[in-house]
């Protein structure tokens, strides 16, 4: 059977290569979405204390956030930015599942504390979802669901406002725009529990606050976080 699986993997090659999406290379058969070059290009975060750590301390004061986590350092012009062009304006959800499988993974390695209950993707509004097709922060927590075997929950928080893309909002803008974001649907699955809160990307830390702000009036709820990537500057 794996020889007529090599063969029809060889005419697929052969007839529909795949390309790197960074550098445009076409891609060896087992290279996947990067050529190992922009793959090794690609400036993973070093976290040596997943409860005091550069994210963390974006909210110190703010919010007791247990743990945070990082895949990758987002680099404009990069491998990272092909990467997360890709998964949200590219409706290639196929790389959400490749990367939040490798995040998982790394979260392994770097021995990121599992005390978690259960894991929450940050919700997508309603309209943007149609328009995009996915959320991809559902899809990369799936793929590291389904890596570590924790439970996922998509049904207890809803994204009541459709607010416009952060991309290119100031600080201050940002968190102005996050204002009355989220509304808890019911809380009878998040009461006593520690939550992984899990989105593509982390750059001012609006977003995570404003849901972290509301999930933390819950009784009993810890919170803790992962990212794919997070901004160059944190």
């Amino acid at each position: 059977m794996s020889f007529f699986k090599e063969i029809l993997q060889g005419l697929t090659d052969l007839f529909f290569p795949q390309y790197c999406l960074h550098c445009g290379q076409m891609l060896l058969p087992e290279e996947k979405f990067l050529c190992i070059e922009c793959n090794l290009d690609i400036s993973t975060v070093t976290i040596q204390n997943p409860k005091n750590n550069s994210i963390t301390k974006l909210f110190w004061g703010i919010i007791p956030l247990e743990s945070a986590f990082a895949f990758m350092r987002f680099v404009p012009h990069s491998p990272s930015q092909a990467i997360l062009h890709e998964l949200k304006y590219k409706r290639n959800k196929d790389i959400g599942i490749y990367f939040g499988q490798s995040m998982a993974y790394s979260m392994i390695e770097k021995n990121f504390p599992m005390d978690f209950d259960l894991i929450l993707p940050v919700p997508l509004h309603p309209k943007k979802l149609k328009i995009r097709g996915y959320n991809q922060a559902e899809v990369i927590a799936r793929a590291i669901s389904d890596v570590l075997n924790k439970k996922i929950e998509t049904k207890a928080v809803v994204r009541k406002r459709f607010n416009p893309t952060q991309t290119r909002k100031s600080k201050e803008e940002r968190w102005e725009n996050v204002k009355n974001l989220f509304q808890i649907v019911s809380d009878k699955q998040l009461k006593n529990k520690h939550i992984l809160l899990v989105d593509d990307v982390i750059t001012t830390g609006a977003t995570i606050q404003a849901l972290a702000e509301l999930l933390i009036k819950i009784p009993n709820v810890k919170i803790s976080a992962a990212f794919l990537a997070m901004a160059q500057d944190i």
